[in-house]
């Protein structure tokens, strides 16, 4: 296979694509032991929008980044020899970051307490209580790195953010009488441009359903009884790997808010199985950089049946009062799978840059083949220390625009009524109820030339 960097941009940019390409998560040393979480909500970051009510923010553990330096016994005073001999308060046993409390003393940490430990692993959820006048305390520390949550950047950061967060044993006075031993030091963002798609391999070891997140939330405060008020045990989260391709995606209001709402996602109902989950809109089209919802519905209908589509989502009954599922989450398409038509082989690829994606779509008037077109035009001239725009972390933008080096690549899906439509593959067809209520114009329209809108579709 020819270099990426010898070829057209968008023979170049489909073959980057196809390779999955991940980000490398940032790692450095504190005093504090380090862990990636995401947040369940959105947490407040300026003073003026808490208002007169709290900000309760559920944050699940993703992963462990690093277990920090602290140690006990420690004192400021104490000379270097002794220090040696102090034991880490916080060690790396596995996936997990196994806490050890340690002896309260007047300006100082005493032994460490080694019968007298906690492991906090990938799935707890903690939360995180902040109010008017708790921020404004915090914001009366000088130094404004050891402040909770960040100051002077985004007003808010966004339900389901990639975040470091800091955290740091208790003492054993403390967690033995009120069953608390973590103590979350600082909450930061990855990165403004970094999202949950860099840590897809970490998100891969939560629960794979919520009835195993609820399971292994119950057998970890049993067996970290000095925790026992740090977790919450019933906002927990899971991850689903990959979307049965019998799914419905179908477009949902709660509340004067517009979700993508996923449902019958998994192949085998027993009866405990979580019915549906509901995405942001804002949060879907940002996942597959559509500017349109259609466009966005477009995609996730035919990743879906593909294979290409994981979720992680969170689990709060409130969210049920208006109407909406008990779960919400983060949809993921992977651009290797979802690409798996196109072949590695760039000479073997159609004059036209039309692709078979081993999908039909059925309007009503029969199978039609799916087809994926690529297409690129030159938007501006390049300049010497352009950056591809097309990050990993925004790994494709079908159907609209990945930009490289001054082109933009387009990708399209559209219906071939003249390419024969084959058996065992998955088809789509309208869902009557919505057809009656939106009109003609609902699924199967055409929009422009051959492309068709596959919008409220579910699986026949």
């Amino acid at each position: 296979m020819a270099s990426t960097t010898d070829l057209p941009s968008t023979q170049a940019l489909v073959l980057r694509l196809k390779r999955d390409l991940g980000v490398c998560l940032p790692r450095g040393r504190s005093r504090h032991a380090k862990l990636y979480v995401f947040n369940h909500r959105p947490i407040i970051c300026e003073e003026s929008r808490f208002g007169d009510s709290w900000n309760i923010v559920p944050i699940t553990v993703i992963s462990v980044q690093d277990a920090g330096f602290a140690k006990a016994p420690y004192s400021k005073t104490m000379q270097k020899n002794k220090l040696s001999l102090a034991k880490p308060l916080a060690e790396i046993h596995g996936d997990n970051l196994r806490l050890y409390s340690f002896i309260k003393m007047p300006m100082a940490k005493g032994d460490r307490v080694d019968d007298a430990s906690v492991d906090v692993a990938p799935g707890n959820v903690f939360t995180l209580f902040m109010d008017q006048n708790k921020f404004r305390q915090m914001m009366m520390v000088t130094d404004k790195s050891t402040h909770l949550l960040p100051t002077g950047g985004e007003p808010v950061i966004p339900a389901f953010s990639l975040l470091e967060i800091e955290v740091a044993p208790k003492n054993h006075q403390s967690a033995s009488e009120k069953m608390s031993m973590v103590n979350v030091q600082t909450i930061r963002r990855v990165d403004i441009n970094t999202t949950l798609q860099s840590a897809l391999t970490p998100l891969a070891r939560l629960p794979s359903s919520l009835t195993e997140a609820h399971q292994r939330a119950a057998k970890h405060a049993c067996d970290n009884t000095l925790m026992a008020r740090d977790l919450e045990n019933n906002c927990v989260a899971f991850f689903v790997e990959k979307v049965h391709h019998e799914a419905v995606i179908e477009l949902v209001e709660v509340k004067g808010e517009e979700f993508v709402r996923l449902s019958a996602w998994e192949a085998d109902n027993d009866g405990t199985a979580v019915e549906a989950v509901d995405f942001a809109r804002n949060d879907v089209q940002r996942c597959v950089n559509a500017a349109s919802i259609d466009h966005a519905l477009n995609l996730l209908s035919v990743a879906v049946a593909i294979g290409a589509v994981s979720f992680v989502a969170v689990h709060d009954p409130f969210w049920e009062r208006g109407g909406g599922a008990q779960q919400r989450g983060l949809m993921f398409v992977a651009p290797r799978k979802l690409l798996e038509c196109i072949p590695d082989d760039v000479d073997t690829w159609p004059e036209d840059g039309v692709f078979d994606t081993g999908c039909d779509y059925d309007n009503g008037d029969g199978p039609q083949r799916i087809e994926l077109k690529i297409s690129d035009t030159q938007q501006f001239a390049p300049q010497e220390n352009d950056q591809d725009l097309c990050t990993p972390d925004f790994p494709f933008c079908m159907p609209g625009v990945a930009c490289s080096r001054g082109f933009t690549c387009n990708f399209n899906l559209r219906a071939n009524d003249k390419a024969p439509a084959e058996p065992d593959v998955a088809r789509f067809s309208c869902n009557a109820d919505v057809v009656q209520r939106a009109g003609a114009n609902a699924g199967g329209a055409c929009v422009v030339g051959a492309k068709r809108k596959l919008k409220s579709m579910e699986w026949a």
